[in-house]
């Protein structure tokens, strides 16, 4: 999952994120044992990012692949800057954490 991912400040994504989930060989994970998905985004101060009204559909759960759409009604990139994204996947008897996923976030005129 370790990848890095651009956009800008105020961005709306329209177009969703696919994520794959491999293990440490490289091979898709299969999501079937899991039953909960969260969604942790930290923003470039290191604060918990709102994600109300986003959506994460595990369909592809055989392949390892997550869809996630980001909330329709506002921008989640408040600040340029470094945002990271990981995925909490839980059922009753354990809890495991993805990679991480970086975002850089850009603002016309700086870095």
């Amino acid at each position: 999952m370790a990848r890095i991912v651009n956009y800008w400040v105020g961005t709306i994504p329209n177009d969703p994120l696919s994520i794959q989930i491999r293990d440490d060989k490289g091979s898709s994970v299969d999501l079937g044992s899991y039953t909960s998905f969260i969604i942790h985004l930290l923003d470039s101060d290191n604060n918990q990012v709102d994600l109300e009204g986003a959506d994460i559909n595990a369909e592809g759960y055989r392949t390892g692949r997550i869809i996630f759409r980001f909330p329709p009604d506002r921008s989640v990139f408040t600040k340029h800057g470094e945002y990271v994204m990981q995925i909490e996947m839980s059922n009753d008897h354990r809890k495991d954490f993805t990679d991480v996923l970086t975002f850089k976030v850009r603002q016309l005129g700086r870095k």
